[in-house]
């Protein structure tokens, strides 16, 4: 069994079977497709990888050079002729595994894809809650015992998540101690661009503490895609050399049942609207998943919006639009689709937002000034200060008035009282927002004009490359609310807005029509409910073979790859994709840091256009549809995303209008654990 030789003290962790519906036993027990790359006579086997004659264009050579001397940028294939003996037979070797970010559905098959990787004769130990887990060394030892009840269900729940980052000197030397205490020969980091980004950044560390000599043997480390959000996916010279991250289809899937449930709902009541705001921060797939699948009768594309410049006002015109011409044909109701990211790709919010994260910078920075100078005292507040002089040195006016903004109290004398953060009202925020030096007059204007609870999310605490969380944000009030708006004042005064254009009645039925309409409409968010449901066929078929990659490239040595599947629906084969020809310059607190670019939906692929062409019909007509519960057996499971299937060329939008749909084949199915 995997792990019984490890000679190191390393813990177990026990699974509360009773705890186990009759659903997840049932889906423990279902065999998953494997490529038949990996299976030799009948045996699910790692495969050794050969460099490929093909080098990926690298995006940013002087980066590469200067950062990751050590990184190949050769594409890994399975040669046809390679020999997989020797890796067969490779023995006891130690590969440590973490999870990073977001969790999502197929976790828990990666796990198990690496494990029969391995074989019996190497050992897996993971670490828990991400790469804190691998900076503190606390290993947990994973092996078919305990994986046996987990395969085919949930997310991370075996060995956690977290976000933090190995980006210090001080983290890389706590991973380099981890690495020498479990005599590590790999380690995979499951998850999206930042932390593959990070992959490569400890692949190129550990290459130099090895060459160094302060390293006894070489650690190998490989990434393995995970992002729900769809938005880690490479296409390079025409080819596809990675579809989709695990994880992205069954929060579409979930999603979808849900909006086909509202558009159901609506079609019942017939007076109420649904507008539900989705996952999808820096891109728009999810969204799009969910439009081509259930045909919701407004959907928006962050990308478009962007492309196109489109203003806020430009939106809710276009959102009231689609309502409007609904009110007039006497359907009082619909369901519209937010991708959540929609206010970073409005311009002039995306503006504002730009320079509140600029000021936000600036006062932390105040904010740890104030604290090395000694001028905040123990308990948190401002000790008495020369006003002027302080507000002189930060350009800041009125410091001491609004220092609730950098989360202090603060006492101007011992008479005095203290004031707290929530006492000053959103209207003192503002005034003292617009004063600083960073928003132009265009976003003070914006700022101003915006509603409280908008503001008051737009205040909030930054992530850790200091942006706005923007799902912090309830954007789809805010469009709800403006569209309330525009339609009152096209019902109060609609011959105005006749003579102006953005009003046309064909004849007094539909002018009846829109003056009786009463805009009902809820709200909603859809977003962690889909990151760990139980696994779509595919996800936990693609997220096996995803491991079985990703232990075959730390079993040959491999480092700084990303492990990827390729030719989902005709008997898919595995590749290593070199992180070092994806990473590029950006941005990041001031300074360039290596990113891997995120892949944002491109208005010029076929699944774009696909929906482009059907969303006005979508809009007026009936066409919505409800693809229900995800399912597990029969022709149904073998579903896979329709992104995917028509951005890749294996299936059409006609073929989806005559009922058939996109079905996909990585391999031959087998029992993992029997």
């Amino acid at each position: 069994m995997q792990g019984d030789a490890v000679e190191f003290q390393v813990k177990d962790k026990e699974i509360n079977i009773k705890r186990t519906s009759p659903t997840e036993r049932f889906l423990a027990e279902l065999p998953v497709q494997v490529a038949k790359a990996f299976l030799f006579d009948g045996k699910i086997r790692p495969v050794a990888f050969t460099v490929s004659e093909e080098s990926l264009p690298v995006k940013d050579e002087s980066l590469l050079q200067r950062q990751f001397p050590y990184m190949k940028t050769q594409l890994l294939v399975v040669g046809a002729e390679e020999p997989s003996d020797k890796i067969q037979n490779i023995a006891g070797k130690r590969i440590g595994v973490i999870f990073s970010g977001g969790p999502a559905s197929g976790g828990n098959n990666v796990l198990c894809g690496i494990l029969k990787a391995l074989g019996r004769h190497n050992t897996l130990i993971g670490f828990e809650k991400g790469p804190d887990g691998l900076i503190k060394g606390e290993g947990l030892l994973i092996h078919s015992k305990k994986m046996k009840y987990l395969i085919n269900t949930g997310g991370f729940d075996y060995l956690g998540t977290g976000r933090t980052k190995i980006d210090s000197p001080e983290k890389f030397a706590a991973v380099l101690t981890t690495v020498q205490k479990y005599s590590l020969d790999g380690i995979i980091i499951v998850g999206g661009d930042d932390s593959n980004t990070n992959a490569i950044e400890l692949a190129e560390f550990l290459s130099e503490q090895q060459n160094a000599g302060i390293l006894a043997k070489p650690c190998t480390v490989v990434g393995v895609p995970k992002t729900i959000d769809g938005d880690l996916q490479i296409n390079v010279g025409g080819k596809t050399l990675l579809p989709i991250s695990f994880g992205f289809y069954t929060a579409a899937r979930v999603y979808s049942k849900t909006i086909g449930n509202l558009l159901t709902d609506a079609a019942s009541q017939g007076k109420s609207w649904f507008c539900y705001k989705v996952m999808g921060r820096s891109a728009s797939h999810i969204a799009l998943e969910i439009a081509l699948q259930t045909r919701p009768h407004l959907t928006l594309i962050s990308e478009e919006i962007a492309e196109k410049k489109q203003s806020l006002n430009d939106v809710v015109t276009y959102m009231t639009g689609v309502v409007v011409n609904r009110a007039k044909q006497g359907k009082y109701s619909g369901v519209g689709v937010i991708p959540e990211g929609i206010i970073e790709f409005i311009p002039e919010m995306k503006m504002l937002i730009l320079e509140l994260n600029k000021l936000s910078a600036r006062l932390m920075t105040i904010k740890e000034d104030l604290k090395e100078a000694g001028i905040l005292a123990e308990n948190g507040f401002l000790a008495e200060q020369n006003v002027k002089e302080l507000e002189s040195q930060y350009g800041v006016e009125s410091i001491l008035k609004h220092l609730h903004i950098l989360g202090f109290d603060y006492k101007l004398s011992e008479t005095d009282y203290v004031v707290r953060e929530m006492e000053f009202s959103t209207r003192v925020k503002k005034d003292f927002i617009v004063s600083a030096q960073e928003l132009s007059d265009a976003s003070k204007e914006l700022f101003m004009s915006l509603p409280d609870d908008i503001v008051e999310a737009m205040l909030l605490d930054r992530d850790d490359h200091g942006n706005l969380k923007v799902s912090q944000i309830p954007s789809e009030n805010l469009l709800v609310r403006m569209m309330k708006e525009r339609i009152r004042d096209m019902q109060q005064n609609p011959d105005h807005f006749e003579k102006s254009g953005e009003l046309h009645f064909f004849n007094e039925a539909e002018r009846m029509n829109f003056l009786n309409f009463v805009f009902n409409v809820q709200t909603g968010f859809l977003g962690y409910e889909g990151r760990c449901g139980a696994p779509t066929r595919f996800d936990a078929d693609y997220s096996m073979n995803l491991g079985l990659t990703a232990g075959s490239l730390v079993l040959g040595g491999q480092t700084g790859y990303m492990a990827s599947m390729i030719n989902l629906s005709g008997g898919s084969q595995p590749i290593g994709i070199p992180l070092a020809a994806l990473i590029h310059g950006e941005e990041r607190k001031g300074a360039v840091k290596p990113v891997i670019e995120k892949a944002l939906v491109k208005l010029d692929s076929p699944a774009f256009q696909a929906f482009a062409r059907n969303r006005d019909t979508w809009a007026d007509g009936n066409s919505s549809r409800s693809p229900g519960a995800i399912q597990y057996k029969g022709e149904l499971a073998a579903m896979m995303p329709l992104v995917v299937a028509l951005n890749t060329g294996i299936f059409t939008m006609e073929e989806h209008e005559e009922g058939k749909y996109p079905v996909y084949d990585i391999g031959e199915r087998r029992d993992i654990f029997a």
